[in-house]
């Protein structure tokens, strides 16, 4: 059944504006081609969409109805084990089995290691420097203590070298084409990459088995939480799963929290009177991450910053049924797409949407199907709420611990999987705050 929807230009050209410039991109065909159109890329085409009624209609998706875009792709990137590419029922099995360790009282757990790690971290800022590349090690720090539960220092540091060198051999082309994930000869990107990947995570397998054979209850990390971890039947994860799993969180919530991290701190200081709100709601608290988190106007930061450049900036499956998507027919196979990046820029949902006003969240709980940073639907990313609950207390930490000095301008640029400021948010540390206060 064919589409009868606009199209954007040549696969070549529309690849290479998804590889740097996404957001501009998207903005310049919602401009010329409407809410709804055909994305015509290397790796195929997709329905992408900002209409309301099509991302209410894909909100509502069942596990029976979609499976993720590019699956073969993520499987040779992630593995198969991870809850990113698992389709159907196994998809809801897995989200049944790791989704408690991200509510609740589990969360509350990780507030302490988190705050440390930022604390400590924050008190070495000095002279020039650029956020990104500070906000990294605090990010890549509550990985490996917080989710694969590292405390050993020698151990830190074997993870913090495993995880550098996965991260810095991925590239967006892997997502982009199944074609570019060969070895030639044993050598090559790819080559480089998985052999990345199979270190780490043969090191998260033997973890997993080692917590599995002597159980600590007391061990707040999700690693630990997932070696311990059993289904209805009562039935342990498999270690390759389990390990794969851990992966797929770690290129969820390394990167992509960085990144949103220094774009809060852009923002912030790109807008001195939100800077100034911020600053007086923490120093009128404690300085005590259980009580920061619940701040009004630092959530409502974190969830603008999400919203104005999201870390992703479309959500991307594959129709297994034949389905009416804000009324486009569409058949089975059709890949689709609701666009962030469009989504978030819509002025009948957002006012003057490209303008940083955290104050639109200030008492406001933002709507599944006009927020969309951690995707949608039934495969929402499961480590959401760690990743804002992450984001508060370093951002926390950050405005309560030093003054900063911007010192340039900033577009989003693709970044990997995701899209970062182009030149990482250069500062100048120009003065030190009691981040005790309060």
């Amino acid at each position: 059944m064919p589409i009868d929807l606009p199209v954007t230009g040549g696969r070549l050209r529309t690849t290479y504006d998804l590889l740097r410039t996404p957001y501009a991109a998207y903005d310049r065909w919602r401009s010329t081609l409407g809410d709804t159109f055909v994305v015509r890329a290397m790796n195929g085409d997709v329905v992408a969409s900002c209409d309301p009624d099509f991302v209410a209609d894909f909100l509502r998706l069942t596990d029976d109805e979609h499976t993720p875009f590019a699956s073969t792709a993520l499987v040779g990137l992630l593995g198969g084990g991870t809850m990113i590419v698992t389709p159907g029922d196994a998809h809801k099995r897995k989200r049944r089995l790791v989704g408690p360790h991200f509510r609740g009282e589990r969360m509350r757990a990780y507030a302490g290691i988190v705050d440390r790690i930022a604390r400590e971290r924050v008190a070495r800022w000095s002279g020039e420097l650029r956020v990104m590349d500070e906000t990294l090690p605090i990010s890549l720090d509550v990985i490996i203590r917080a989710v694969f539960g590292a405390d050993d220092e020698a151990d830190v540091e074997r993870y913090r070298g495993e995880i550098t060198d996965l991260v810095g051999r991925m590239s967006p082309l892997f997502v982009f084409s199944r074609q570019t994930q060969r070895r030639v000869f044993g050598l090559g990107p790819w080559a480089r990459y998985s052999d990345a990947r199979d270190r780490l995570i043969d090191h998260l397998k033997a973890d997993l088995a080692a917590r599995r054979a002597a159980p600590d209850e007391a061990r707040p990390d999700i690693l630990t939480c997932m070696a311990e971890a059993r289904d209805e039947a009562g039935e342990p994860m498999p270690l390759d799963e389990a390990a794969e799993e851990l992966v797929g969180l770690l290129f969820a919530g390394h990167e992509t929290t960085q990144i949103a991290l220094a774009w809060a701190v852009y923002w912030l200081h790109r807008h001195p009177e939100t800077l100034a709100a911020l600053r007086a709601e923490l120093d009128e608290a404690p300085a005590d991450p259980a009580a920061r988190v619940k701040l009004p106007y630092l959530e409502a930061v974190v969830h603008e910053t999400l919203r104005l450049y999201p870390i992703v900036p479309d959500v991307l499956r594959t129709l297994t049924v034949p389905k009416t998507l804000g009324g486009v027919e569409l058949p089975i196979g059709t890949n689709v797409a609701v666009a962030a990046a469009m989504t978030h820029m819509r002025d009948d949902l957002y006012p003057d949407p490209a303008r940083f006003d955290p104050q639109r969240f200030v008492g406001v709980k933002p709507k599944p199907q006009a927020y969309l940073p951690f995707g949608a639907g039934v495969r929402r990313c499961i480590g959401a709420a760690l990743a804002i609950f992450e984001m508060k207390v370093v951002l926390a930490e950050i405005i309560a611990g030093v003054e900063l000095e911007l010192l340039g301008e900033e577009t989003p640029i693709r970044r990997n999987v995701a899209t970062a400021p182009r030149h990482g948010v250069r500062v100048r540390v120009v003065g030190r705050r009691d981040a005790s206060a309060g």
